[in-house]
């Protein structure tokens, strides 16, 4: 009877401290899943005309904004001759 009374109270504790930890590893995700939705509120698109005639000034245009801090992407449209910017807005 001792050991069936052992046997219970030790697998309520092991299956307490895998709940506790199963708990902690949630919360951890969550303030990643809220940190990564904050970060992408914080991005800004923009759009303007850049002149430019060719592929190489299209490689140009997009290298050189993409070379600033805090730019996330850049892609100019040869035929509309429209640069559209996605940058962080915090930086």
């Amino acid at each position: 009877m001792k050991k069936i009374i052992l046997s219970v109270a030790l697998l309520t504790i092991l299956g307490l401290i895998s709940c506790k930890e199963q708990t902690e590893k949630n919360k951890e995700t969550k303030q990643e899943i809220k940190t990564e939705v904050a970060k992408e509120i914080a991005m800004t698109d923009l759009s303007f005309g850049v002149r430019g005639n060719c592929g190489m000034c299209k490689a140009t245009i997009e290298k050189a904004v993409n070379a600033v801090e805090g730019i996330v992407n850049a892609k100019w449209d040869v035929d509309k001759k429209k640069l559209d910017v996605s940058f962080d807005d915090v930086k």
